[in-house]
């Protein structure tokens, strides 16, 4: 089935329900069908894109951490959700320390 492009617009800006909308208008067509069709075409989207990654036009990929040598990922700027993530390993790092810290003082001390 092919899609009217004003639902293919929506679905790739990731309004599904809108998408749903519309396309029950332009249709006439229940809603169940209606969210069957988008919803497969959103799948048929997601295999396209993992067979030929160079097909993808919605995003230009960056690349991974791993991949990078150190030099790179040294001047890679930290966004901020790397930066929150860091700081909340960093305090769950200090909270298991200090669990442990105190109940090795309460072994020596009992």
């Amino acid at each position: 089935m092919d899609l009217p492009p004003e639902v293919i617009a929506q679905i790739q800006a990731k309004r599904k329900i809108e998408a749903i909308k519309l396309l029950r208008e332009a249709r006439g067509i229940s809603l169940k069908d209606a969210k069957e069709a988008v919803d497969a075409y959103i799948r048929r989207e997601r295999l396209e894109s993992r067979k030929n990654p160079k097909s993808r036009n919605s995003r230009e990929t960056v690349p991974r951490a791993d991949t990078l040598s150190r030099t790179e990922q040294a001047s890679r700027p930290e966004t901020a959700s790397r930066a929150s993530k860091r700081e909340g390993q960093h305090r769950l790092f200090l909270l298991a320390l200090a669990i442990v810290v105190g109940y090795v003082a309460y072994r020596v001390l009992a």
